[in-house]
C-alpha cells in the first residue's frame, strides 16, 4: 500500500455517518486492480486504525442482490467484481457494458457499496449519491506519452462529487508522491479554484 489508500479510505469510513468513498484512477486496468486489492486488504489489521463494522443483514442482502442481478447480466459474472462486491467495493469504466455499470452505480446508490474505484467516466453525467470522500489517486493523465496535470474543469467535477447533501460535509484527497507535484497540485489546480 505505498499510495496509503487502505488508512486513507478506513479513517474516512469510520468517522462518517454513511461512508463512502469514490477513488479515481487513470486506466480501466488501475480501477480493477485497486478494487481487488482494497477488498483483499481493507480490514487487515493495522497498528493505529479502527476496525471497520461489519456489513448489518440489510447490506449484505442488498451485495446479494447486486451479484444476482451481475449473473443475469449479459456478461454473466465477473469473478472479481463478486469479490469485491462482497466486501462493499466496486468498480466503474468504459469498459463494463452499460448494464455493468449501472449495477455498481445502482450499489453505489443504495448504499450496498461504500467503496467505488472509477475511471473519469463516473465524474460527469451519472447520477448517484454524494459521497464522503473522494480520493484522486493521480493528479496527472498520460497524453501523447506526457505526464501532464489534470485541467482544473476535471478536477473540480471529480471533486464535486463529494459533499453535495445538505448539510453533510465531503473532502477530497489528491495523493502526491513527492514535494514537486505537491507544488505544483498547488499552483495549478488548487490555487486556481474560486472558493467553494
Amino acid at each position: 500500500d505505498k499510495d496509503f489508500l487502505i488508512p486513507i479510505v478506513r479513517t474516512n469510513l469510520l468517522k462518517s455517518k454513511n461512508p463512502s468513498v469514490l477513488i479515481f484512477v487513470n486506466t480501466r486496468n488501475d480501477t480493477k486492480r485497486i478494487a481487488s486489492f482494497l477488498s483483499d486488504h481493507l480490514c487487515d489489521e493495522i497498528e493505529g486504525l479502527g476496525q471497520i463494522p461489519p456489513p448489518n443483514s440489510l447490506t449484505l442482502s442488498l451485495r446479494d442482490e447486486l451479484i444476482h442481478d451481475l449473473a443475469k447480466s449479459a456478461a454473466g459474472l465477473d469473478q472479481t467484481l463478486k469479490k469485491c462486491f462482497l466486501q462493499g467495493i466496486g468498480y466503474h469504466h468504459a469498459g463494463l457494458l452499460l448494464e455493468e455499470r449501472r449495477i455498481v452505480e445502482k450499489g453505489i446508490k443504495n448504499g450496498a457499496l461504500f467503496v467505488v474505484v472509477a475511471t473519469t467516466t463516473l465524474s460527469a453525467g451519472v447520477n448517484i449519491r454524494s459521497v464522503s470522500r473522494v480520493i484522486i489517486h493521480s493528479p496527472y493523465r498520460l497524453f501523447n506519452r506526457k505526464k501532464i496535470l489534470l485541467p482544473i474543469s476535471l478536477f473540480a467535477q471529480m471533486a464535486g462529487r463529494s459533499g453535495r447533501e445538505n448539510g453533510i460535509p465531503g473532502d477530497v484527497v489528491i495523493i502526491s508522491r513527492n514535494q514537486i507535484e505537491t507544488k505544483e497540485i498547488f499552483e495549478h489546480i488548487i490555487k486556481p479554484l474560486p472558493s467553494i
